[in-house]
């Protein structure tokens, strides 16, 4: 983050890189997490417990919102 010219407001990493600690660390900084590819429902399911901000899917009727 200290190398970019510029304030942030989303990081977008692959799906596989999420845990807890990362979506942790982003909020204190403000930061969106809205992770991609997720194409499968376990997988949509793990990121929505770890409470990403959004998600990047081929399939958006597979995501279920509250």
């Amino acid at each position: 983050m200290r190398r970019l010219s510029f304030t942030a407001a989303i990081y977008s990493p692959q799906l596989r890189r999420v845990t807890e600690e990362l979506v942790q660390a982003c909020h204190q900084r403000r930061l969106q997490v809205i992770p991609w590819t997720v194409n499968a429902p376990a997988d949509a399911a793990r990121l929505q417990a770890l409470q990403v901000d959004g998600l990047i899917t081929d399939y958006p009727d597979m995501v279920k919102t509250e």
